[in-house]
């Protein structure tokens, strides 16, 4: 089940982050998909990304993949979300 981010473990930080709120569909997903695959299995990303579409499709994408959603965050004007790598590649 996916947490809030402010629920995750206090201090833990993501290993990377990219910012796709400037970025449309489906750029901002191949995006995402690419820092990804530059990570290594367990590292997580964060995702900051605008519109609850793009939000949406980024969760799909983890649901079809065996990566794991750790926490999504929405703030004003866009969301957090805290994607951990699969332990092998996906």
């Amino acid at each position: 089940m996916q947490k809030s981010l402010s629920n995750v473990v206090k201090g833990a930080q993501p290993h990377t982050t990219i910012d796709v709120r400037d970025s449309m569909a489906p750029i901002s997903l191949l995006k995402v998909e690419n820092r990804l695959a530059q990570i290594s299995p367990g590292q997580t990303l964060e995702i900051l990304c605008t519109g609850e579409e793009t939000k949406s499709d980024l969760l799909d994408i983890t649901r079809n993949s065996k990566h794991r959603c750790i926490a999504v965050k929405k703030n004003k004007d866009h969301f957090k979300l805290l994607i951990e790598k699969h332990g092998l590649d996906a």
